[in-house]
């Protein structure tokens, strides 16, 4: 292997970056790369050989290395020609022979690039050309045969049902029928591989999939399961606040964040929603990388101008990662309502309490405390308050 990695290195950078391979002191350390990623072929003229292998395992290795170039050079040629697909295939056909020439963790990532290249093959063959759906469903059992134990067994099922899945949109043209077989897939999956890393994204897919499908029940299921059985995942608390949402429709709202223009000498500041019971208020998430958020101020401030402060406040929550950028996109943007932050976007805390999948998202509450909607855009909350309360023209309409 040390002699394998002495020719890895001779190579030079082109190769190293192209197949995602980055040379340690040790061992050939290799990255993930993304389903479907094409490699980039080395720049021409680039040396095949500098260093004469020093016996057979080396000279296979350079022989699988040799051949890995050669498959990522004609796929970065056209990754649109019509027969790609056949190449990605052979592609990660030579990484599992690479991977059984490794150990621990190369041998990990070799099999996980190995399962992303025939993912690829799958998805991009032609309908009538099965092959590469096939083979990637063969591959879990393969690797499980060969590489007792691997994590990658269950990262090779979970891209077999998305490869399933898109296979199906594409032959019925019934999303709703797909999104069904992909959502009872992914129920069966999480519950034969309990300690899978892929098993909590899994569970909260079909819960996604069962809200989608008006199967509230079901994703409220989904939501609880994930927040129970993995509590210290990152996903536990998420899929609580969308427990939460799905029933969350009359019952009262907690926010307490800190002021983004926090006034006096203290400094940071903290909002409570609770001091504006007696008003309809507007909870706007938001983040400057938000390509809406532009119209969606201007929509906001409009909807204030036309009621008074007596009967509506809105409070725009900001989720980008530092309070400077905030303050940056507002300046001379906005002077109206109230403003507040945390950062973490959409995996903010405030965000995941409440269920929030997206950015940006607006929620309506009454002005006993209470949620009346949820999921709202910008314009979608502003007809529900012209709805509920009179403008202030029908008002001075009325008094004359």
């Amino acid at each position: 292997m040390r002699g394998a990695m002495r020719w890895v290195q001779a190579l030079g950078g082109s190769f190293l970056l192209t197949a995602g391979i980055a040379v340690g002191q040790e061992a050939i350390r290799v990255r993930a790369i993304p389903a479907g990623t094409p490699m980039q072929a080395m720049p021409a003229g680039t040396p095949v050989q500098q260093q004469q292998p020093a016996n057979n395992e080396e000279r296979e290795m350079q022989a699988l290395l040799a051949r890995m170039s050669e498959l990522s050079g004609v796929i970065a040629r056209d990754i649109q020609q019509p027969q790609v697909w056949r190449y990605q295939l052979a592609q990660g056909e030579v990484m599992l022979q690479l991977a059984a020439r490794s150990k621990d963790k190369e041998r990990e990532n070799w099999l996980r690039m190995a399962v992303d290249s025939h993912y690829a093959a799958a998805v991009q063959a032609p309908e009538n050309e099965q092959a590469g759906y096939q083979r990637l469903a063969q591959l879990p059992s393969q690797i499980a045969h060969s590489f007792p134990g691997s994590a990658a067994i269950s990262y090779a099922i979970t891209q077999e049902i998305q490869a399933d899945y898109l296979h199906m949109v594409n032959k019925l043209g019934d999303s709703k029928k797909a999104q069904n077989h992909l959502r009872d897939r992914l129920v069966v999956f999480a519950r034969e591989h309990v300690n899978a890393a892929e098993a909590p994204k899994a569970v909260l897919e079909a819960g996604n999939l069962s809200e989608t499908l008006g199967m509230t029940e079901d994703a409220g299921r989904c939501y609880r399961y994930l927040a129970e059985r993995y509590p210290s995942h990152p996903m536990a608390k998420k899929a609580a606040g969308m427990a939460w949402r799905l029933t969350s429709v009359g019952k009262p709202v907690s926010l307490k964040l800190a002021l983004l223009y926090p006034t006096g000498a203290q400094g940071d500041q903290t909002f409570d929603l609770e001091s504006l019971r007696g008003k309809y208020t507007v909870l706007y998430f938001w983040s400057s990388k938000c390509r809406v958020a532009d119209a969606d101020l201007e929509t906001l401030r409009k909807l204030t101008v036309r009621h008074s402060s007596h009967d509506l406040e809105v409070v725009f929550i900001n989720l980008d990662a530092d309070q400077s950028t905030a303050k940056e996109y507002l300046s001379g943007r906005l002077a109206v309502g109230t403003h507040v932050h945390q950062d973490g976007g959409s995996d903010s805390a405030i965000a995941g309490a409440l269920g929030m999948q997206s950015l940006p998202e607006a929620m309506l509450v009454g002005r006993d405390g209470m949620l009346i909607k949820h999921s709202l855009n910008a314009e979608q909350v502003a007809s529900e308050i012209d709805n509920r309360t009179p403008t202030l023209d029908s008002r001075l309409s009325r008094r004359r």
